[in-house]
């Protein structure tokens, strides 16, 4: 992986000597103490002291708030009595183990667990990291949160934004829900007594090994139109293992259902290593035998199969719209 390019371009830009740089575009070098310090806080699971100082600046009204709704959504949370408190932010840089060659780990039934962890993994610490900062600025959930998920080969970059706020009436709990859905969409919900919960996520990544047939009926060489018809029924058991990952994700978060699902599918050629053989011997695979090479190794062809599902976790409160004594229920009740 390229991790720094330059540029291409024929006349790259350059800053001419006494150039003035706007007042707040400067960038100011954290000073190695200060940067050790702030790994220090993560390790502990603390916040940063920028972070905390800035929610302290806005909290107080030294610094104006942020927020990721739009206007209409600001002019809805008035009929819920909500008061925006700031945007809050969370993020994680995750790298998955490989082996010595930077293959993927496979468990017994061909999955990609460590991967499939560490989506899991990744999203539950720029999630904690985001609640953190809506804790310190004494929010009772976070609303619009706005969640990007990549990954760079077995590199994960979770990072999630959203609006924290307040319930005016409402007792602040020991939870604080993150919810993808939007000031409107929330505004919505509240008025027939649901109320968000979580994000909630549903992702598998399977590693099919195939015959040599199926691999050349995938073939460009292959002169028929003709379904993978075990891919796609491996692809339909990988779907059905995530979504039943979503739903039981959505119900540890104590919710009734998932709205606003939203999925990502894809589909490659990959080749799986086995290891453990005896030279000479063959692996048979998809009515099609392989043989272990010289070093016990057989490299066999097969279909990266990845379902990756996301929602909102809801529950249901009430046959009304929400009152602040339900509510306030629902952020100390356990799941």
């Amino acid at each position: 992986m390229n991790w720094f390019r330059r540029s291409n371009a024929p006349n790259p830009p350059r800053v001419s000597e006494g150039t003035k740089v706007p007042e707040g575009a400067v960038y100011h070098e954290i000073s190695p103490e200060d940067q050790e310090a702030d790994r220090d806080a993560l390790e502990r699971g603390e916040l940063p002291n920028r972070v905390q100082q800035r929610l302290a600046a806005t909290s107080t009204g030294d610094r104006p708030w942020l927020s990721t709704l739009e206007i209409h959504d600001l002019f809805l949370a008035e009929g819920l009595q909500i008061v925006p408190l700031g945007h809050v932010t969370g993020s994680a840089y995750y790298h998955v183990a490989t082996d010595a060659r930077g293959r993927e780990f496979l468990d017994g039934d061909s999955n990609a667990s460590n991967l499939i962890r560490g989506y899991y993994q990744s999203r539950d610490l720029a999630v904690g990291r985001l609640i953190q900062e809506a804790r310190g600025a004494q929010a009772h959930a976070v609303i619009d949160a706005q969640f990007k998920v990549a990954r760079q080969e077995r590199v994960i970059e979770v990072s999630v934004v959203g609006t924290a706020i307040q319930w005016q009436g409402v007792r602040a709990g020991a939870k604080i829900p993150v919810s993808p859905l939007s000031g409107e969409e929330f505004f919505k919900l509240a008025q027939v007594g649901w109320m968000p919960v979580g994000f909630a996520l549903g992702y598998h990544w399977h590693v099919m090994p195939v015959g040599y047939r199926t691999r050349q009926i995938s073939t460009s060489s292959y002169g028929q139109n003709q379904e993978l018809t075990g891919v796609s029924q491996r692809f339909s058991l990988t779907r059905e293992v995530a979504t039943r990952m979503l739903r039981r994700d959505a119900a540890a978060m104590g919710a009734h259902g998932v709205a606003g699902v939203r999925i990502d599918t894809h589909i490659e050629e990959t080749e799986i290593m086995y290891t453990g053989g005896f030279p000479g011997q063959y692996l048979r695979i998809d009515n099609t035998n392989y043989l272990y090479e010289e070093n016990g190794v057989v490299e066999v062809p097969a279909f990266n199969l990845e379902f990756y599902a996301t929602g909102a976790a809801i529950r249901k409160l009430s046959s009304g719209p929400l009152s602040p004594d339900a509510i306030s229920h629902a952020l100390n009740a356990s799941p």
